[in-house]
């Protein structure tokens, strides 16, 4: 976004904005838009499985420590369980159980109704400007944006 192409003197403050439009767009459908490297924390009695997008794992720490280790960490819990495996480090206590982190790269790729919409809300955030410096409380995204973005919102 730029209001003339040899007056540079805003590019920051429209960057400003279009990086909060970015935020109020994913808080609003409650997902990512842009790329970015996620952490995921998995009980091990929870098969691994990363969300759509996922790039690839770029570490692993806790109960498994290392990425090859990741297909087989439920049939080593059972066995664990069991008393297949000889040597338990940890007590089984199913209201605490060991826990692991995968550590991942998530490309993003939004489809271009979202784009328009975050480009809405940071043009809307420029031309209100004055508006928002002057302590006014921040609104609620306007039924334009949010038919936008409605079919992007996804609920737990």
């Amino acid at each position: 976004m730029r209001l003339s192409a040899d007056d540079a003197s805003e590019d920051e403050l429209l960057k400003h904005y279009l990086s909060a439009a970015v935020a109020k767009a994913e808080k609003y459908c409650n997902q990512y838009f842009t790329s970015r490297i996620l952490e995921t924390t998995f009980t091990v009695t929870e098969p691994f499985q990363l969300s759509e997008g996922t790039g690839s794992v770029l570490s692993v720490s806790g109960f498994v420590t290392d990425v090859t280790q990741l297909p087989t960490v439920g049939q080593y819990w059972s066995e664990y369980v069991k008393g297949i495996a000889i040597n338990r480090q940890y007590p089984i206590d199913y209201d605490n159980l060991p826990t692991y982190t995968v550590r991942y790269d998530f490309q993003a790729d939004p489809e271009s109704d979202v784009i328009q919409a975050i480009l809405k809300i940071a043009a809307d955030m420029y031309e209100n400007r004055e508006n928002s410096t002057t302590g006014t409380v921040n609104r609620a995204l306007s039924l334009n944006f949010q038919l936008l973005l409605a079919p992007y919102c996804v609920v737990d």
